[in-house]
């Protein structure tokens, strides 16, 4: 019932409103965080360098660099401040301010004053074409119900004849420089703004959207939205990646996957102007991309192989800072006759993990 309620609504409690368990405590072992490990360039397009998109950075690592208590802990979240929102809640974004976040949800956009170590909402907006639930909306579809088709009447009359659509909105999002936020909608990205950055309860401003259904090779729906080290939005569908300017006005270039894949999870960057998206196989054969962009042409996609049951990249392109294209390859570390990318926990977090083993040059061939 909790972590429903968690999905429904965002709370807040301190530390001294949780207490650990009798048998909890840890085992006292000390582990370096994996955003110390392994961390990227911070992007100067995004608000803060953690916390301004979804999976935390721009190498999509789920990895912060703040230390969580060992230990077992009970949590009264009624007793935690809240707001509510959704059904999903998936990111709350940091914002250029310390004393705000905004609260991105599958059915709104919210401003949230977390100073003093308060979480209050000072503002919000719906996202385009939904219609933003009430608390009582919300609760009643984490209540109790004697039977699934109780439930199921509960949740259609709510959400929709589709309610698993509502999982598809507002989960791919980011906070820019300039206190921008984006969201998805359905396949329409939009853009929010504070209609007064000076007093956030003036309220949120829809300040641009734009609807890629036409440009988004037949694909259902939006899968991951990043924001590139040179400021230009990728959005990643089911069937390719679009690149548009941080406006909204413009669909820059596009890059269609082959036939026989799909995209079911977001994307990474790296500073170098490299997008990696990780596809997975409408038939047996699975691809890992790699797409290079640059300030002429931003797209240019290569295909790459699966090959010894092992993710597996043949080339990898990298562009000079005077235009010019070459390729490196880096052997498979478990079999030294082919070449590729090691597996690891994660598609997109194991595209970082190769990148830092590639920039060390650890696995050069």
């Amino acid at each position: 019932m909790a972590c429903a309620m968690g999905a429904m609504s965002l709370a807040s409690c301190s530390e001294e409103s949780s207490t650990p368990d009798a048998d909890g405590g840890g085992d006292g072992t000390i582990e370096v965080p994996l955003a110390q490990v392994a961390k990227p360039k911070p992007n100067p397009w995004l608000a803060q360098e953690e916390y301004s998109i979804t999976h935390f950075n721009s190498a999509q690592t789920d990895a912060f660099s703040y230390a969580v208590k060992d230990g077992t802990f009970n949590i009264d979240l009624a007793k935690c401040q809240m707001t509510w929102s959704g059904p999903v809640n998936l990111m709350t974004l940091a914002s250029t301010s310390p004393n705000y976040m905004w609260g991105m949800s599958s059915d709104r956009v919210s401003y949230l004053d977390i100073s003093d170590g308060k979480l209050e909402r000072v503002a919000e907006a719906g996202l385009p074409g939904i219609t933003m639930k009430t608390q009582e909306q919300l609760t009643s579809m984490t209540a109790e119900h004697a039977t699934y088709d109780e439930l199921s009447k509960t949740v259609t009359d709510i959400l929709g004849p589709m309610p698993q659509m509502s999982m598809a909105n507002g989960n791919y999002v980011l906070c820019d420089k300039d206190n921008y936020a984006y969201t998805n909608a359905g396949q329409v990205m939009a853009r929010y703004r504070l209609a007064n950055p000076n007093n956030p309860k003036d309220g949120i401003v829809l300040d641009h959207q734009i609807r890629l259904t036409n440009f988004t090779f037949n694909s259902f729906t939006l899968v991951g939205a990043t924001m590139t080290y040179d400021g230009h939005l990728i959005v990643a569908a089911q069937n390719g990646i679009l690149v548009l300017n941080r406006a909204l006005t413009t669909i820059e270039d596009s890059y269609a996957l082959p036939s026989d894949q799909v995209l079911t999870n977001s994307i990474s960057i790296d500073e170098n102007g490299g997008v990696y998206v990780a596809s997975n196989s409408r038939g047996r054969r699975k691809c890992q991309h790699n797409v290079t962009t640059n300030a002429e042409t931003y797209l240019q996609g290569r295909q790459n192989l699966y090959l010894s049951g092992r993710w597996c990249m043949a080339s990898l392109l990298r562009r000079w800072p005077d235009g010019s294209m070459y390729q490196t390859r880096v052997r498979d570390r478990f079999n030294p006759h082919t070449y590729g990318l090691w597996p690891g926990r994660g598609q997109t977090r194991s595209y970082y993990r190769w990148l830092q083993a590639y920039e060390t040059g650890s696995i050069l061939a």
